[in-house]
């Protein structure tokens, strides 16, 4: 008689997020992985006066996620920092794919925004200049 396998169970009950990106958000997310189709994307997104600043060697994911739990199953997909030529600082670059519209995106957006400043500060401390902080949507609908 064959034994059956055990199977480990999630004791914490943490739901993985990737679980609930459909195929768009999934492709859009593997797509950002690849450092040169990022730049492309920060780089085609931009004003191109922060693009002339830019150092694009510097540009790289961050790891941070600055969802609070309230906010569900809304992810942010890309994060990206990157230095200016002159040394004077950083941005970020947030990069959010939407597929459907959201008159509360801007409201989002700000929240991102928000996050990532104070997440700054609490690392480089209070006296820092506060980064630049570039959303871009990416979206697929119609409207």
């Amino acid at each position: 008689m064959a034994q059956k396998k055990k199977t480990t169970q999630n004791t914490e009950n943490k739901p993985n997020p990737i679980q609930y990106l459909n195929a768009h958000d999934r492709a859009f997310k593997a797509a950002l992985t690849y450092p040169k189709v990022a730049r492309d994307l920060i780089k085609a997104h931009i004003p191109s006066f922060i693009a002339e600043q830019t150092r694009w060697v510097s540009v790289k994911p961050c790891k941070e996620s600055f969802l609070e739990p309230r906010m569900g199953d809304r992810f942010v997909d890309a994060l990206f920092s990157a230095q200016f030529k002159q040394g004077r600082g950083y941005f970020y670059v947030l990069c959010e794919n939407q597929s459907k519209p959201d008159k509360l995106m801007v409201l989002r957006l700000w929240e991102y925004i928000l996050r990532i400043i104070r997440n700054h500060l609490k690392q480089y401390g209070s006296d820092s200049d506060y980064p630049i902080v570039v959303p871009v949507l990416v979206s697929n609908h119609t409207k």
